[in-house]
């Protein structure tokens, strides 16, 4: 990036060099290119993200193998006709910019893949020649607020995802139905009203998405013809009081009616026999049909009573578990639900049993809560007692996190700090429901990174899982949002001294963190680069998340075979596990996970990862006395400070 530009540069790479890239992201003083430009034959991807001064581009006949051209964030309100030229083009960028219309050439773009328009609040209507774009496969038009019609859609026919997501639209074309490829239909946030009947035609469509679409009342019955779907999201839909048939929906998984105004749920959700996710809470639903508990894949189901004494029924999978002791119990031989006045009949179909526990202590409960005193008193009456080490007796309350160890380099006697890992996972074991530890950490390994340092302030945390390994992620979520708010609000006049000095943008971030499963995020990355697709590709590539608005991203679900064996593998898919990263500006800062507590498999998993069994005999017994599901991460603080202040 060349960030201290100041005027139109003069001087580009001549065409004689190849040059395949070129990138001005963030050249917020650039005004204009020069006409030469256009004799970079051979210029693949140019990349003007950013450039805010930008309001003109020039001539563009002569890049005939252009494919990416990203014109985000600049201030153009027009693009020139002579873009056909680019018979090349696949992906165009062009969200959060001024723009008010397209050129009609647009449809001339044979090769187009992704055309993004995400947050051009100033854009009315599309030009009709939209539709003969036959290549395109990603449209994404959220937040263009001011778009209340869509041009005739009938030739899209490799279109598999539609963003429309906060725009004024208040119907969609019954053209629809041509889009036979379709998978994605964001229509969340919009005054829709009604879908079309045709709707029910779009034989590949995946997931459906109208959260929050307030003025919706109904779904037509066509819904039920969508045999592919698998996500349904009609949270917050509050003037939506009933359902279609949901017979035909076969492949239905994940049903959100949260914040509708349903009061009974339609019979035939029996038929739902893919359903896995089921959400109904902040509904003033009475009652639920008997099919629920008995015909679905539930294994869990929860009700909580309001002052009305009308119910909310809550589904949970079998990786999950319900939190509210007062209403379930869980007895050693039997299983019973307590409700106040409410009865409810459950039939059980699987009872998963989150720990076992060895029946008998590895030490005598007896001896090791006797105090000092006690012993002494005992050894001087001539009585012979067990005594119990210092650190395991538990009258002994004083918890130290910190892990030294004693080792001899050089013949020199020192302590070095391990990592606290396992250690945490002990004080879990021993009912401690969250424990951290920051302190200095010294590790020497074999990477060459600007990243990695032999010495850094380590944060460590462990905690409990009640019913799933998001709840890390929430923590780490709430503490950086806090940490970067609290940064820019109580510490600004530190940070604009650092930034005179060493200039460098603010960081973007959510108040709600961007999460994308792995699977996720290797999708968007076959998308936006071309070439091998790698694991250590998404650490480097920001700008896959880049129309997200945010620098400051989870990616989790990651494949088990990169995580370390002590991982939890995923209940519904075992090549995947329930670990996640954490990203500042496309670099790594933190890995997590949730950890296996149950010692079987995890001597299963060591075995696989090859490692030898008896070498970690201690650290798997520790988990035979009734271990919680629990879940942690670790962070080196540097590392945070230097991407914060990344340019």
């Amino acid at each position: 990036m060349f960030p201290q530009i100041m005027e139109s540069s003069e001087v580009l790479p001549s065409s004689n060099n190849g040059t395949v890239e070129l990138d001005l992201r963030g050249c917020k003083m650039l005004n204009s290119l020069p006409n030469s430009i256009c004799e970079l034959k051979c210029l693949e991807t140019l990349y003007l993200s950013g450039c805010s001064n930008i309001e003109k581009l020039s001539p563009l006949y002569g890049l005939c193998s252009l494919r990416k051209l990203f014109l985000d964030g600049t201030a153009l309100v027009e693009i020139p006709p002579d873009i056909v030229s680019l018979s090349s083009l696949a992906l165009l960028y062009l969200n959060d910019t001024p723009m008010e219309e397209l050129p009609s050439s647009i449809g001339c773009l044979s090769s187009l893949v992704i055309l993004n328009l995400g947050r051009c609040k100033k854009l009315k209507s599309l030009p009709n020649s939209i539709c003969e774009l036959k290549c395109l496969k990603t449209l994404r038009l959220s937040g263009c607020s001011n778009l209340e019609k869509l041009p005739p859609l009938y030739g899209l026919c490799s279109l598999r995802e539609l963003f429309l997501d906060g725009t004024a639209l208040v119907e969609i074309p019954p053209d629809i139905v041509s889009l036979s490829s379709l998978a994605l239909l964001y229509l969340n946030d919009t005054p829709m009203e009604e879908l079309p009947s045709s709707i029910g035609c779009l034989s590949s469509l995946v997931s459906l998405n109208l959260q929050r679409c307030k003025k919706l009342k109904s779904l037509p019955n066509s819904i039920c013809e969508l045999e592919c779907l698998e996500t349904l999201h009609l949270s917050g839909c509050s003037n939506l009081e009933k359902l279609p048939p949901l017979y035909g929906l076969c492949s239905l998984r994940d049903l959100y009616l949260d914040g509708t105004a349903l009061v009974k749920i339609p019979l035939d959700i029996f038929s739902l026999s893919s359903l896995g996710v089921l959400f109904l809470n902040d509904t003033p639903i009475e009652e639920s049909p008997s099919s629920i508990g008995c015909e679905l894949n539930f294994y869990w189901l929860k009700q909580n009573c309001d002052m009305e004494n009308k119910a909310t029924f809550h589904l949970y999978p079998e990786n999950m578990w319900p939190d509210d002791e007062r209403k379930l119990e869980v007895k050693r031989f039997g299983f019973h639900l307590l409700y106040d006045k409410v009865e409810v009949e459950v039939q059980v179909r699987k009872l998963h049993c989150i720990s076992k526990a060895m029946p008998t202590l590895p030490i005598n409960i007896e001896d090791a809560a006797r105090s000092e005193k006690e012993i002494e008193e005992a050894l001087q009456a001539g009585e012979q007692l067990v005594r119990v080490n210092q650190d395991t007796r538990l009258n002994y309350r004083v918890l130290d996190m910190r892990t030294p160890a004693n080792q001899g380099i050089f013949h020199i006697q020192h302590e070095v700090g391990r990592s606290p890992q396992l250690h945490k996972q002990m004080a879990i074991c021993g009912d401690k429901e969250r424990v951290f530890e920051v302190g200095p950490v010294f590790r020497a390994e074999d990477s060459y990174t600007h990243r990695h340092l032999c010495e850094f302030v380590g944060l460590d945390v462990e905690m409990e899982i009640k019913k799933h390994y998001s709840e890390v992620m929430d923590i780490v979520d709430r503490l950086f949002v806090t940490m970067f708010d609290h940064l820019n609000e109580k510490c600004k006049k530190e940070l604009d001294a650092v930034r005179r000095q060493y200039p460098f943008e603010p960081l973007k971030y959510l108040r709600k963190t961007l999460r994308l499963r792995f699977e996720e995020g290797i999708q968007m990355l076959k998308v936006t680069v071309s070439g091998v697709i790698t694991y250590p590709c998404i650490h480097g590539c920001i700008y896959l998340c880049y129309w997200y608005g945010t620098e400051f991203y989870i990616l989790h679900r990651y494949p088990l075979a990169v995580r370390p064996f002590y991982t939890m593998p995923c209940y519904d898919d075992a090549q995947y596990s329930n670990s996640f990263d954490v990203f500042i500006r496309g670099e790594e800062i933190i890995s997590g996970a949730q950890r296996v507590h149950v010692p079987e498999l995890l001597e299963e998993r060591a075995k696989a990862c090859g490692i030898d069994v008896n070498t970690i005999t201690t650290y798997i017994d520790s988990f035979r006395y009734g271990a919680p599901p629990h879940g942690g991460f670790g962070v080196g603080l540097e590392r945070v400070v230097m991407l914060f202040w990344s340019e």
